[in-house]
């Protein structure tokens, strides 16, 4: 498999498409099936001339869950503030390298933040909270449908 490479305008209408699928009810167990992938690819290829395959679509969602789990429990960890003008985690840089050193991929968000962090917990919220590592929901309000820009 070829590493696809995404901008933030594909990444927004694979998110966007994503939540329109699941809010539809087409997203079980935190994932979907062929079809929707399927409908995605087509919406994607189509709109930005890409040739996005199944796998490459699959494994940016993976990772999109991955750095979505990493940056709410990050939000929630003691030790840490919100800067909510530029939507970062904050702390003194002592409180970051004790954590890096236990959660390497928050290193991605010490200086920037998860852009759409709105939509994926939307999108992923439900799928994670569940087991001994369930998070309580992040303290940003969820967006309601209807109330996004067109991807």
């Amino acid at each position: 498999m070829t590493r696809a490479k995404w901008n933030v305008n594909q990444e927004q209408t694979l998110i966007y498409t994503l939540l329109d699928e699941a809010r539809a009810g087409r997203m079980s167990h935190g994932g979907f099936k062929k079809d929707t992938w399927e409908k995605v690819q087509g919406i994607l290829n189509t709109k930005y001339g890409t040739v996005y395959d199944m796998d490459q679509m699959k494994s940016k969602f993976s990772t999109m869950k991955l750095d979505y789990r990493t940056f709410a429990k990050l939000k929630l960890s003691s030790g840490f503030g919100w800067d909510s003008r530029k939507e970062t985690v904050t702390a003194p840089d002592d409180v970051w390298d004790s954590y890096i050193q236990e959660h390497p991929n928050a290193a991605n968000f010490r200086h920037k933040t998860l852009p759409f962090f709105e939509e994926l917990d939307e999108l992923f919220f439900k799928s994670t909270a569940t087991g001994e590592f369930a998070l309580p929901p992040p303290s940003l309000p969820r967006i309601q449908p209807g109330s996004r820009p067109n991807p």
